[in-house]
Protein backbone atom coordinates (compact mmCIF):
# COMPACT_ATOMS: atom_id res chain seq x y z
CA UNK A 1 0.00 0.00 0.00
CA UNK A 2 1.35 2.97 -1.32
CA UNK A 3 0.94 6.34 1.28
CA UNK A 4 2.12 9.39 1.84
CA UNK A 5 3.82 10.43 4.92
CA UNK A 6 2.54 13.15 7.17
CA UNK A 7 5.03 13.11 9.84
CA UNK A 8 7.86 11.29 11.75
CA UNK A 9 7.01 9.99 15.52
CA UNK A 10 9.46 8.07 17.83
CA UNK A 11 7.12 6.01 21.29
CA UNK A 12 8.89 6.52 24.25
CA UNK A 13 8.81 4.65 28.06
CA UNK A 14 10.75 4.34 31.22
CA UNK A 15 13.05 2.48 29.41
CA UNK A 16 14.34 5.81 27.63
CA UNK A 17 15.16 6.88 30.98
CA UNK A 18 15.50 10.92 31.29
CA UNK A 19 15.16 12.21 28.18
CA UNK A 20 16.28 15.64 26.73
CA UNK A 21 13.33 16.94 24.99
CA UNK A 22 14.60 20.06 23.93
CA UNK A 23 17.31 18.09 22.05
CA UNK A 24 14.65 15.58 20.60
CA UNK A 25 12.37 18.90 19.07
CA UNK A 26 15.94 20.18 17.75
CA UNK A 27 16.98 17.23 15.85
CA UNK A 28 13.57 17.72 14.00
CA UNK A 29 10.89 15.06 15.91
CA UNK A 30 7.91 16.74 16.53
CA UNK A 31 5.70 14.22 17.30
CA UNK A 32 5.56 11.44 20.30
CA UNK A 33 3.84 8.62 21.68
CA UNK A 34 4.46 7.78 25.33
CA UNK A 35 3.75 5.36 27.53
CA UNK A 36 1.48 6.17 30.23
CA UNK A 37 0.49 2.52 31.63
CA UNK A 38 0.01 -0.76 32.34
CA UNK A 39 -2.44 -3.50 34.53
CA UNK A 40 -0.27 -6.70 35.44
CA UNK A 41 -0.85 -8.79 38.12
CA UNK A 42 0.51 -6.66 40.35
CA UNK A 43 -2.15 -4.14 39.61
CA UNK A 44 -2.23 -0.56 38.14
CA UNK A 45 1.06 1.30 37.63
CA UNK A 46 1.91 4.19 35.87
CA UNK A 47 5.04 4.82 34.13
CA UNK A 48 7.56 5.79 35.94
CA UNK A 49 8.72 8.54 33.25
CA UNK A 50 5.05 9.53 32.37
CA UNK A 51 4.87 12.40 33.98
CA UNK A 52 7.76 14.44 33.13
CA UNK A 53 8.23 13.01 30.22
CA UNK A 54 4.51 14.56 29.07
CA UNK A 55 5.13 17.64 31.18
CA UNK A 56 9.09 18.41 29.33
CA UNK A 57 7.50 17.11 25.38
CA UNK A 58 4.97 19.89 25.70
CA UNK A 59 7.37 22.17 26.94
CA UNK A 60 9.78 21.50 24.07
CA UNK A 61 6.75 21.93 21.84
CA UNK A 62 5.82 18.20 20.60
CA UNK A 63 2.34 16.74 19.52
CA UNK A 64 1.60 14.01 22.64
CA UNK A 65 0.27 10.98 22.42
CA UNK A 66 0.14 8.13 24.58
CA UNK A 67 0.26 4.49 24.85
CA UNK A 68 -1.60 1.48 27.76
CA UNK A 69 0.34 -2.21 27.31
CA UNK A 70 -2.50 -3.72 28.28
CA UNK A 71 -2.67 -7.38 29.77
CA UNK A 72 -6.25 -7.94 29.46
CA UNK A 73 -7.09 -11.63 29.10
CA UNK A 74 -10.71 -10.60 29.44
CA UNK A 75 -13.20 -8.41 28.47
CA UNK A 76 -14.05 -7.31 32.29
CA UNK A 77 -10.19 -6.51 32.68
CA UNK A 78 -9.98 -4.70 29.57
CA UNK A 79 -12.74 -2.33 30.38
CA UNK A 80 -11.11 -1.74 33.86
CA UNK A 81 -8.03 -0.87 32.14
CA UNK A 82 -9.58 1.74 29.97
CA UNK A 83 -11.61 3.22 33.40
CA UNK A 84 -7.89 3.74 34.94
CA UNK A 85 -6.89 5.17 31.73
CA UNK A 86 -9.53 7.58 31.52
CA UNK A 87 -8.67 9.05 34.81
CA UNK A 88 -4.84 9.62 34.10
CA UNK A 89 -5.51 10.83 31.46
CA UNK A 90 -8.02 13.62 32.64
CA UNK A 91 -5.51 16.44 32.98
CA UNK A 92 -4.64 16.44 29.60
CA UNK A 93 -4.85 17.62 26.22
CA UNK A 94 -3.53 15.35 23.78
CA UNK A 95 -2.60 16.31 20.27
CA UNK A 96 -2.15 12.72 19.50
CA UNK A 97 -3.95 9.46 19.69
CA UNK A 98 -4.33 7.02 22.90
CA UNK A 99 -3.16 3.89 21.57
CA UNK A 100 -4.32 0.13 23.24
CA UNK A 101 -1.11 -1.51 22.98
CA UNK A 102 -2.31 -5.09 22.50
CA UNK A 103 1.14 -7.10 22.26
CA UNK A 104 1.88 -9.48 25.44
CA UNK A 105 2.73 -12.71 24.50
CA UNK A 106 1.82 -14.32 27.47
CA UNK A 107 -1.45 -12.97 28.48
CA UNK A 108 -3.12 -12.15 24.45
CA UNK A 109 -1.25 -15.02 22.50
CA UNK A 110 -3.34 -17.58 24.12
CA UNK A 111 -6.67 -15.69 22.84
CA UNK A 112 -8.96 -16.87 20.87
CA UNK A 113 -9.96 -14.78 17.65
CA UNK A 114 -13.41 -14.11 19.74
CA UNK A 115 -11.63 -13.08 22.89
CA UNK A 116 -9.24 -11.04 21.12
CA UNK A 117 -11.78 -8.75 19.63
CA UNK A 118 -13.46 -8.22 22.14
CA UNK A 119 -11.03 -7.76 24.42
CA UNK A 120 -10.44 -4.67 22.14
CA UNK A 121 -13.69 -3.54 21.20
CA UNK A 122 -14.05 -2.78 24.80
CA UNK A 123 -11.34 -0.92 25.63
CA UNK A 124 -11.60 1.43 22.86
CA UNK A 125 -15.76 1.74 22.84
CA UNK A 126 -14.56 2.61 26.05
CA UNK A 127 -12.41 5.19 25.47
CA UNK A 128 -13.87 6.56 22.13
CA UNK A 129 -17.76 7.17 24.16
CA UNK A 130 -15.33 9.41 26.38
CA UNK A 131 -14.57 11.67 23.08
CA UNK A 132 -11.05 9.98 22.78
CA UNK A 133 -9.39 9.33 19.84
CA UNK A 134 -8.00 5.35 19.93
CA UNK A 135 -6.27 3.49 18.30
CA UNK A 136 -5.09 -0.22 18.03
CA UNK A 137 -1.65 -1.07 18.51
CA UNK A 138 0.04 -4.32 17.59
CA UNK A 139 2.13 -6.48 15.47
CA UNK A 140 1.37 -6.72 11.44
CA UNK A 141 0.39 -10.75 11.70
CA UNK A 142 -1.66 -10.31 14.34
CA UNK A 143 -3.26 -7.39 13.00
CA UNK A 144 -4.16 -9.55 9.85
CA UNK A 145 -5.24 -12.33 11.37
CA UNK A 146 -5.98 -12.05 15.62
CA UNK A 147 -9.45 -10.24 15.14
CA UNK A 148 -12.73 -10.04 13.32
CA UNK A 149 -11.26 -7.13 10.47
CA UNK A 150 -15.45 -6.06 10.14
CA UNK A 151 -15.62 -5.65 14.00
CA UNK A 152 -12.67 -3.69 13.98
CA UNK A 153 -12.45 -1.67 11.32
CA UNK A 154 -13.91 1.14 12.79
CA UNK A 155 -10.58 1.53 14.88
CA UNK A 156 -7.27 3.20 13.52
CA UNK A 157 -4.36 1.32 13.32
CA UNK A 158 -0.66 1.67 14.66
CA UNK A 159 0.89 -1.26 12.88
CA UNK A 160 4.57 -2.73 14.01
CA UNK A 161 6.53 -4.54 11.66
CA UNK A 162 10.31 -3.64 11.41
CA UNK A 163 13.22 -4.14 8.90
CA UNK A 164 10.55 -4.20 5.81
CA UNK A 165 9.76 -1.85 3.21
CA UNK A 166 6.06 -1.42 4.38
CA UNK A 167 4.45 -3.12 7.10
CA UNK A 168 2.55 -6.70 5.96
CA UNK A 169 -1.10 -5.54 6.65
CA UNK A 170 -3.39 -5.06 3.76
CA UNK A 171 -5.90 -2.89 5.62
CA UNK A 172 -5.79 0.41 6.57
CA UNK A 173 -3.67 2.14 8.91
CA UNK A 174 -2.44 5.58 10.64
CA UNK A 175 0.79 4.72 11.95
CA UNK A 176 3.48 2.41 11.17
CA UNK A 177 6.14 1.38 13.56
CA UNK A 178 9.06 0.54 11.41
CA UNK A 179 12.36 0.80 13.83
CA UNK A 180 13.08 -0.08 17.26
CA UNK A 181 16.69 0.71 16.87
CA UNK A 182 16.43 4.39 16.18
CA UNK A 183 19.09 7.05 17.11
CA UNK A 184 18.05 10.61 18.16
CA UNK A 185 19.62 13.24 19.81
CA UNK A 186 18.63 13.78 23.34
CA UNK A 187 18.04 10.02 24.38
CA UNK A 188 20.62 7.32 25.33
CA UNK A 189 20.68 4.37 23.43
CA UNK A 190 18.06 2.88 20.86
CA UNK A 191 14.34 4.85 20.22
CA UNK A 192 11.26 3.36 17.99
CA UNK A 193 10.53 5.24 15.11
CA UNK A 194 7.08 5.52 13.45
CA UNK A 195 5.54 7.19 10.34
CA UNK A 196 2.34 9.00 10.88
CA UNK A 197 -0.26 9.25 8.06
CA UNK A 198 -2.58 11.28 9.06
CA UNK A 199 -3.17 14.79 10.62
CA UNK A 200 -3.96 13.88 13.70
CA UNK A 201 -3.59 17.08 15.76
CA UNK A 202 -5.77 19.12 12.99
CA UNK A 203 -8.55 15.86 12.96
CA UNK A 204 -8.64 15.45 17.10
CA UNK A 205 -9.26 19.49 17.52
CA UNK A 206 -11.46 19.96 14.96
CA UNK A 207 -13.28 16.81 16.56
CA UNK A 208 -12.91 18.36 19.97
CA UNK A 209 -11.27 15.01 20.95
CA UNK A 210 -8.71 14.00 23.91
CA UNK A 211 -9.27 16.51 25.89
CA UNK A 212 -10.18 19.28 23.42
CA UNK A 213 -13.70 21.45 23.50
CA UNK A 214 -15.76 20.59 20.89
CA UNK A 215 -16.23 23.56 18.14
CA UNK A 216 -19.25 26.08 18.20
CA UNK A 217 -21.49 25.67 15.67
CA UNK A 218 -21.16 28.92 13.58
CA UNK A 219 -24.51 30.99 14.42
CA UNK A 220 -26.89 31.15 11.39
CA UNK A 221 -29.18 34.28 10.60
CA UNK A 222 -32.51 33.67 12.04
CA UNK A 223 -35.38 33.62 9.25
CA UNK A 224 -37.93 36.26 9.75
CA UNK A 225 -41.43 34.07 10.34
CA UNK A 226 -44.53 34.04 8.06
CA UNK A 227 -45.92 36.68 10.55
CA UNK A 228 -42.63 38.67 10.17
CA UNK A 229 -42.94 38.72 5.98
CA UNK A 230 -46.42 39.42 5.73
CA UNK A 231 -46.10 42.76 8.10
CA UNK A 232 -43.26 43.97 5.77
CA UNK A 233 -45.17 43.04 2.66
CA UNK A 234 -47.67 45.08 4.05
CA UNK A 235 -45.85 48.16 5.14
CA UNK A 236 -44.56 48.03 1.55
CA UNK A 237 -47.94 48.08 -0.05
CA UNK A 238 -49.87 50.77 1.78
CA UNK A 239 -46.34 53.12 1.41
CA UNK A 240 -46.39 52.70 -1.92
CA UNK A 241 -50.84 53.25 -1.70
CA UNK A 242 -51.54 50.06 -3.80
CA UNK A 243 -53.10 49.10 -0.64
CA UNK A 244 -54.78 50.11 2.88
CA UNK A 245 -53.27 48.82 5.08
CA UNK A 246 -55.78 48.65 7.90
CA UNK A 247 -58.00 46.93 5.70
CA UNK A 248 -55.64 44.27 4.73
CA UNK A 249 -54.22 43.35 8.26
CA UNK A 250 -57.66 41.65 8.88
CA UNK A 251 -57.16 39.26 5.76
CA UNK A 252 -54.14 38.29 6.22
CA UNK A 253 -55.16 34.90 7.94
CA UNK A 254 -57.62 34.26 5.15
CA UNK A 255 -56.79 32.77 1.50
CA UNK A 256 -55.41 35.31 -0.91
CA UNK A 257 -56.37 34.62 -4.53
CA UNK A 258 -53.69 34.21 -7.14
CA UNK A 259 -55.93 36.75 -8.51
CA UNK A 260 -55.76 39.60 -5.77
CA UNK A 261 -51.84 38.77 -5.76
CA UNK A 262 -51.82 39.96 -9.67
CA UNK A 263 -53.91 42.68 -9.40
CA UNK A 264 -51.49 44.10 -6.11
CA UNK A 265 -48.65 43.47 -8.19
CA UNK A 266 -49.87 45.15 -11.39
CA UNK A 267 -50.95 48.63 -9.10
CA UNK A 268 -47.48 47.83 -7.77
CA UNK A 269 -45.80 48.28 -11.03
CA UNK A 270 -47.93 51.12 -11.95
CA UNK A 271 -47.07 52.99 -9.23
CA UNK A 272 -43.36 52.25 -9.67
CA UNK A 273 -43.81 53.12 -13.61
Amino acid sequence: MNKSVFAKCIDVSRWQGDIDWKAVKAAGIDNVMIRCSSWDNRGPCVDPEFKRNISDAYAAGLNVGVYHYSYAANVAEARREAKFVLELLAPYRLQLPVAFDFEDIAAHEPLSKRQATDIVKAFCDLLEGERYYCVLYTFASWMSGKFYDAEIAKYDKWVAHVGVSAPAYSGDYGIWQYSHTGQVAGIKGNVDLNYIYKDYPAIIKAAGLNGYERPKPTPQPEEPDADDWQEAGLDQLAQAGVIDRDEWAGRMDEQVTVGELLGLLGKLCDKAG
